[in-house]
């Protein structure tokens, strides 16, 4: 055991770690050509191992940004115990080190309970909610008033699970996948040679689905497909084509109450609104490109007795409610604006590492210049 903790924590293992790291990051950035920031991200990442595919399944073929991450830790935290002993000569070294420690552990917490999601608002409009630009969720939406609904989401994972019955929770009525494609081409009344699944009701009927390789391109949106099984005490009603890729979304009349069925970008809601006031934009001379653009807008919170005026430009996001709204583009039309949402609860743990380690190296390198000068003043 302690020859074990010894190699664990020895300085070989931290150096190997390190340049695994950099290697790990220089083929994830070169990944993001023909994968797409996010797809290699999750790739390379977001997993242990960085898998590669062959005809006898997916091999294990170097560290994953996941293991690496925890591997570092661990070595950190042995050495400590190990190499290093505490006295007052080393306090920098150790708020180095304990600086260190919080930005690997604070980056693994981001890493796994952040989201990153968009808002887009025309001038005059207000929204409560953001989209995803990856994921997507079947949404099951009642109609209660003529300004709320209710709506049960389930989400995309549990869309890929094809013929297990899923059960909303509260409705009337089951739902079973019976196709889903990640991807997808739609056309109108298409004949095929090739017999596809179709749909029995709604429009759906005259849409045929074609399944397409998924693209993982950052500037392209899978068309996600599904025909799902609507199931009313036991009994079939039907099968729906439902998809992002549609205009519309499906109704269903359970129990003489209507329901609508689409598949669309998954949301996230917030307790309050945002509202575009108005969205400014400035050009290069004789140029269409844009020199600079932000997004007068008003905070509309149930706690509050007045809307909370702000501007959000380039370096200057808004903060409310656990978000952070940024300035990330906006509509061709000139009077929309398009708002990247990030909710990350520990957004301020880089700047208190960052500060901690910076402390240590100053302290560090001042009580050394300092026992310096008194071996000089000595000589």
């Amino acid at each position: 055991a302690k020859r074990l903790l010894k190699a664990i924590a020895s300085l070989r293992m931290t150096v190997f770690l390190l340049i695994a790291l950099a290697v790990l990051i220089f083929v994830m950035t070169l990944a993001q050509v023909n994968l797409g920031i996010f797809e290699a991200k999750r790739y390379y990442f977001e997993q242990f191992w960085v898998w590669y595919p062959t005809k006898m399944g997916d091999v294990p073929v170097f560290l994953g940004g996941k293991l690496l991450g925890i591997l570092l830790v661990i070595n950190l935290l042995a050495a400590h115990f190990t190499r290093f002993k505490w006295s007052r000569d080393k306090v920098g070294i150790w708020l180095t080190h304990i600086g260190l420690f919080i930005l690997l552990i604070g980056s693994g917490y981001t890493s796994w309970v952040s989201t990153e999601s968009q808002m887009m608002i025309s001038e005059g409009q207000s929204s409560n909610y953001s989209e995803s630009a990856r994921d997507v969720e079947l949404a099951i939406t009642r109609e209660l008033s003529p300004t709320q609904d209710r709506i049960v989401s389930v989400s995309g994972p549990t869309l890929e699970k094809v013929d297990t019955p899923i059960q909303p929770e509260g409705l009337p009525f089951s739902l079973t996948i019976r196709t889903y494609y990640p991807n997808s081409r739609l056309e109108m009344n298409a004949e095929v040679g090739q017999e596809l699944p179709h749909a029995t009701m709604g429009m759906g009927r005259m849409v045929t689905a074609f399944p397409m390789p998924i693209v993982t391109r950052d500037d392209y949106r899978n068309v996600v497909t599904v025909l799902v099984e609507v199931t009313v005490h036991g009994k079939s009603e039907g099968v729906w084509l439902l998809s992002n890729g549609l205009g519309a979304p499906q109704s269903v009349v359970v129990d003489g109450v209507s329901y609508s069925l689409s598949v669309r970008p998954k949301r996230f809601y917030t307790p309050f609104f945002i509202r575009l006031v108005r969205f400014v934009q400035e050009y290069y001379p004789d140029t269409n490109i844009p020199k600079n653009y932000a997004s007068r807008v008003e905070v509309i919170d149930s706690g509050s007795t007045s809307p909370l005026p702000t501007t959000i430009f380039m370096n200057n996001p808004l903060r409310h409610g656990g978000k952070t709204f940024y300035q990330a583009s906006f509509g061709q039309d000139g009077r929309s604006t398009v708002l990247q949402v990030v909710e990350n609860p520990g957004w301020l743990v880089p700047y208190l590492s960052s500060i901690i380690i910076g402390l240590g190296l100053v302290v560090q390198f001042l009580m050394s210049l300092f026992r310096f000068w008194k071996r000089r003043a000595r000589s």
